[in-house]
């Protein structure tokens, strides 16, 4: 017993040594400055020391020990000091075998601050979890290998993964399509030697292309020794949509501009020109020479007015408020109407126009938009024609799935394109408009707005043609 109170007083922990019925039989002086108790005051058992509540588990684990399940057990519970003020304390208590007096030796040591540290380190490691699936961002740990770790939740909504253990130890570069593995490869090669990059990938979620800004980094620990690649995307398919936007707004800005500036001044040059010359030579002008003056006047207004419509039409459709104006039309009315509207230029060049009347061939559609579709189409017919040539014109309603749809064709024979061209037509933006037959000009601007407006209804427009033998165009509306 000397030797313990030696090693006892030395201690920097209570302890303290009971016998069955928890009778103190000894204990160090660590106790008042542990408790505030003195041990000479009165102090004869253990839950003079102790709460109540610590009293209990000690109960309850102690007979544990007697079923001889363990000869030891630890207690983390808050103690209570004289002054009221409190602390945790760990207990540890062991069993002491042969001895007739002594049953329990327990040591009891201060560990607020521990505790304390633990709690914090808790809450923020709760916290930082939070904050990690709160965030929209998708945020993954891959291994040196470039195998997934982690996922957090975000991601895991992001990508819309039904069963995490799916992807978890694969090889991330695999989510991806191949033409991003090498980049990828790359990034996660330079994380490795401490080195932080990124890039801007297209990943498919549903069946839904999705613009991802995605960034590696290399994780450390406290050595300072990389052990795994952080890796952040970003979503920013609206970004990238409004970037898009953008450029295809500027692009329209630039060919408006130009449109203005060339193909609207060149007809009023003409226009300007041929009168100058009749009002100058009015009376001594032969007829020929009238005749070829007249001509160019004609077919410069002609092209001014086409392309003040269209620039109309085109200015209109921009504007994405504007809906379609559907009602309940005759489409055999509005194609002869058309044909009788263009007849003029068509006669300019000898061309005759077939179409084959149905005059039960009605529908619901927007009556202007379908005009303009019409009239650009035959337009450009007849402005790609030769002398004395034909055009076919056909309106047919088609079932093939509910609704119904109607499909025009509009054929010349006339110098048609190559697949190349005819593959940039509908662009906005492209260069594809050729002067036609006669020499007439041309924006292209006009099959943009067929394009547009067949959209509208839900509809297709393609092209079908050969170099020096013509072009059929074909478009279908929901009707």
């Amino acid at each position: 017993m000397e030797i313990l109170k030696l090693i006892s007083e030395n201690s920097l922990d209570i302890i303290i040594i009971i016998n069955k019925n928890q009778e103190i039989i000894f204990a160090n002086s660590k106790i008042k400055e542990l408790y505030g108790i003195d041990i000479q005051l009165n102090i004869t058992t253990l839950k003079d020391i102790v709460l109540q509540d610590t009293i209990q588990i000690f109960n309850n684990k102690t007979i544990e020990i007697q079923k001889n399940k363990h000869n030891s057990f630890k207690i983390e519970h808050i103690q209570k000091r004289t002054d009221e003020t409190k602390f945790w304390a760990e207990i540890i208590v062991n069993k002491i075998i042969d001895n007739e007096q002594a049953d329990f030796l327990i040591t009891i040591k201060d560990i607020t601050e521990h505790k304390l540290l633990e709690m914090s380190f808790r809450e923020s490691e709760h916290f930082n979890k939070s904050i990690i699936d709160a965030t929209p961002n998708c945020i993954k740990i891959l291994d040196l290998d470039g195998n997934l770790q982690f996922i957090n939740y975000g991601g895991v909504k992001i990508l819309n993964i039904k069963n995490i253990f799916d992807i978890i130890g694969k090889s991330y570069v695999k989510f991806w399509n191949p033409e991003y593995h090498d980049i990828i490869n790359k990034l996660i090669g330079e994380a490795k030697n401490n080195i932080k990059g990124e890039f801007v990938g297209k990943f498919n979620i549903n069946n839904q292309n999705k613009w991802f800004n995605v960034s590696f980094a290399p994780l450390k620990n406290i050595d300072h020794i990389i052990t795994d690649i952080l890796v952040i995307s970003t979503d920013i398919t609206e970004i990238k949509e409004s970037e898009e936007k953008l450029q295809a707004l500027n692009k329209t800005k630039d060919k408006f501009f130009s449109i203005i500036s060339h193909d609207l001044k060149n007809p009023f040059s003409a226009i300007m020109g041929f009168s100058e010359l009749i009002l100058k030579n009015i009376k001594t002008i032969n007829p020929d020479k009238l005749e070829k003056y007249v001509r160019a006047i004609y077919q410069s207004s002609v092209s001014v007015h086409v392309l003040l419509e269209n620039l109309l039409e085109w200015a209109i459709a921009q504007n994405e408020n504007i809906k379609l104006t559907l009602k309940y039309i005759n489409i055999n009315n509005i194609v002869l109407q058309i044909i009788t509207l263009l007849q003029l230029q068509a006669l300019a060049k000898n061309i005759t126009i077939e179409y084959q009347e149905n005059p039960e061939l009605t529908g619901v559609a927007d009556e202007n938009m379908l005009r303009t579709i019409l009239r650009n189409l035959i337009s450009n017919a007849i402005k790609y024609s030769f002398e004395s040539g034909k055009i076919i014109i056909s309106a047919q309603r088609q079932i093939i799935n509910q609704p119904e749809i109607v499909k025009f064709t509009v054929t010349d024979f006339g110098t048609g394109m190559s697949p190349e061209k005819a593959e940039q037509l509908f662009k906005f933006g492209s260069d594809t408009s050729t002067p036609g037959t006669n020499a007439e000009k041309g924006t292209g601007l006009g099959l943009i707005l067929c394009k547009e407006f067949v959209t509208r209804h839900n509809g297709e427009i393609w092209v079908e043609s050969q170099i020096n033998k013509g072009s059929t165009f074909n478009f279908t509306i929901r009707c």
